[in-house]
């Protein structure tokens, strides 16, 4: 039995991020996960908390300010770890990519995804949010690897036990609460679940190979387009070629249904990418221009400058000045 692991607030230490991955390890996470703090580390607030279920099964329930959490190939041969994690994300702006799907929040209740623990995931978040996970020794499901990749690939709310699941998600994270002892008592419940959702996933992709293609409504993919961006906007690699790839559309696609905006992808990146740049700027005082510049993809402090100036008028030293 545990119980709260971490609460940051007015904390704000050079190893915030450490102690934030420390904490998530601790609650049954990947030990090969990278974390960071998308807002800065001053001011910045989460708590994680965390309880055992049984042999090799955890519960964390998760809240935290924006965030990036994701794991690559080269840290997971690092470190050995089997835990298959599901978790109901709360809604918001975030994305989810693992196996080259993405995953969002497209509704007002929390959205379930699987991590398989033998592939890299990268999740971002823009705002606050929180989660409830739970972390399930592979060897315990008793099934391939193949089926937790499809179930991964492929969990949609339409699948039979998804909202039988999340509702006891939720109950478990009040029973934790409440009368964390209880908690031993649904292990087996809480295996039995977690495997008839992965089998129910990875059954329906098995049947049907369109299962994991995206909604192909131009609209929808440009509104899918629209939030990716604004979680990745930190991201140095973010460019037409990995948008597409990340909502499985070429980059001709994607061109094609972005026309529609009347804006230049790249434009609305930028324009963005400057927007966001404009507020940290006024937020976070203690960080340099060129501090600034590099968070948000502006490799060359001058060329951001001059950017800066034809969206604002002034320089970023300016900004700064005239908003005191």
């Amino acid at each position: 039995m545990m119980g709260l692991l971490l609460d940051t607030e007015g904390r704000g230490s050079p190893g915030l991020p450490d102690d934030l991955r420390t904490a998530l390890t601790t609650a049954g996470g990947a030990p090969a996960a990278t974390v960071t703090p998308l807002t800065g580390q001053r001011g910045f607030h989460a708590t994680v908390s965390s309880w055992q279920i049984g042999d090799g099964m955890f519960l964390m329930d998760v809240a935290c300010d924006p965030v990036a959490v994701s794991t690559s190939a080269a840290r997971l041969a690092q470190h050995q770890y089997d835990r298959v994690a599901v978790a109901a994300v709360s809604a918001g702006v975030w994305t989810h990519r693992h196996h080259g799907v993405t995953v969002e929040s497209t509704s007002d209740e929390a959205t379930l995804i699987i991590v398989d623990p033998a592939s890299p995931f990268d999740f971002r978040r823009s705002d606050r949010g929180s989660a409830v996970v739970i972390f399930v020794e592979a060897k315990h499901l008793n099934l391939p690897p193949s089926s937790i990749r499809r179930a991964a690939m492929t969990l949609r709310p339409t699948h039979a036990h998804y909202r039988l699941y999340r509702s006891f998600l939720g109950e478990l994270r009040t029973v934790a609460l409440r009368e964390p002892a209880l908690l031993t008592e649904l292990n087996a419940t809480a295996n039995q679940l977690t495997r008839a959702l992965i089998i129910d996933a990875a059954d329906t992709a098995a049947g049907n190979p369109t299962a994991a293609v995206p909604d192909s409504d131009p609209a929808a993919l440009v509104s899918r387009v629209r939030r990716h961006i604004e979680v990745h906007l930190t991201d140095p690699e973010l460019s037409a070629a990995t948008i597409a790839r990340a909502h499985n559309v070429s980059v001709r696609s994607l061109y094609k249904h972005w026309e529609a905006t009347g804006v230049r992808l790249q434009d609305h990146i930028i324009t963005l990418r400057l927007e966001r740049a404009s507020q940290t700027l006024l937020s976070e005082r203690h960080l340099s221009v060129t501090a600034v510049a590099r968070r948000f993809c502006f490799v060359d402090p001058t060329h951001f400058a001059h950017r800066f100036h034809d969206r604002f008028g002034m320089s970023p030293t300016a900004w700064r000045m005239t908003n005191p």
